[in-house]
């Protein structure tokens, strides 16, 4: 997936009601929504072929110091899954 996939899924959300960041940050701010945001873990390179991809050609260091790439793997799962949000959790990413 490329960052410009990954802009124009997210404006499509945008165009939906409730969709996307629109229901997870109108969740989180205790409004009501059509559908409850739900929390899972998972890991990107378990299962998106896309994700290992990216770490064929890149680093992890790369990709955390780079913030087109974090960004491109971080909205991989958001897009394939059709969750509403990334939530990148600080424990989980190596120190810069």
């Amino acid at each position: 997936m490329t960052a410009a996939d990954a802009a124009a899924a997210r404006t499509a959300a945008w165009d939906r009601p409730w969709a996307g960041e629109r229901r997870f940050l109108a969740a989180c701010r205790r409004q009501d929504v059509d559908a409850t945001p739900v929390w899972f873990m998972r890991q990107a390179g378990a299962s998106l072929a896309a994700y290992r991809r990216l770490r064929e050609r890149n680093g992890v260091d790369t990709i955390d110091k780079t913030p087109g790439l974090c960004a491109e793997a971080s909205s991989m799962p958001v897009v394939a899954l059709g969750v509403d949000a990334a939530i990148l959790v600080a424990v989980i990413i190596l120190p810069l």
